[in-house]
């Protein structure tokens, strides 16, 4: 009984921190905006060579367990959102200070939501440093994708992984208003549980962590050329 116990829970913790989770048909149709490559220019528009820092107010259920969900009693709390530009059309959205969560043991509701300095400067330091680490794993696995740049308006399709049994792949749309070269207005649909959403600000930082080694990469139906992922892969493979 205990071996079949310990077989079990070898087998389920594996899949819980491991993504090994084909994605579906259907979102990889609904996912419309195929990786080219090419040069953006959306360094022309905005600035990118850094991230922007977005604060979002929203009610927040008292009730243990009940996140965003039963807003009957609730609390006004804050969000802390991030998101950061590449020039070849990549973006990472809905990032933190990672390496403080790990050293403060926090998980990424509690990272949100707290009042601290962040450094993300440094902790994009530490990712170059450290590819391997926790911290640079969180930055690269989930909610990547492209942006396109419509007039005065960017929309991005990011992916969500699945990362376990009770999780699901889905597509994360949104779209950001041009207000000059270091301000972006997200146009959101309306939720009842947001207040109040603030610009985007862009920061500065001296290097960023390179986007060739996300995770959606790796995907041919993520590429809008097959021979370009093709190319990618041995690259990826050889540099190994």
């Amino acid at each position: 009984m205990k071996k079949i116990i310990y077989i079990f829970i070898l087998f389920f913790g594996f899949h819980s921190c491991h993504t090994t989770w084909e994605i579906d048909k259907n979102t990889k149709q609904q996912f419309t905006y195929r990786y080219d490559g090419k040069y953006s220019g959306l360094d022309t528009i905005i600035n990118i060579k850094g991230y922007y820092q977005q604060t979002i107010l929203y009610k927040r259920s008292k009730k243990a367990g009940d996140f965003l969900k039963d807003t009957s009693v609730y609390e006004i709390d804050t969000i802390f959102y991030f998101l950061i530009f590449y020039d070849n059309g990549l973006c990472r959205i809905n990032f933190d200070d990672f390496a403080r969560q790990y050293n403060d043991n926090m998980d990424f509701i509690q990272l949100q939501t707290h009042w601290y300095p962040r450094n993300i400067p440094l902790f994009f330091q530490k990712i170059k440093k450290d590819l391997n680490a926790p911290y640079s794993l969180s930055f690269y696995n989930d909610r990547w994708g492209v942006y396109r740049i419509f007039g005065d308006t960017i929309k991005i399709q990011a992916l969500h992984e699945r990362i376990s049994l009770n999780d699901g792949w889905y597509i994360i749309k949104q779209q950001y208003k041009i207000i000059d070269m270091n301000t972006i207005q997200e146009i959101y649909t309306k939720n009842e549980n947001m207040l109040y959403v603030n610009h985007a600000v862009f920061l500065p930082t001296s290097e960023q962590p390179l986007p060739l080694y996300t995770w959606l990469l790796q995907y041919k139906w993520f590429w809008k050329n097959a021979s370009e992922w093709e190319q990618y892969m041995r690259k990826e493979t050889n540099d190994r």
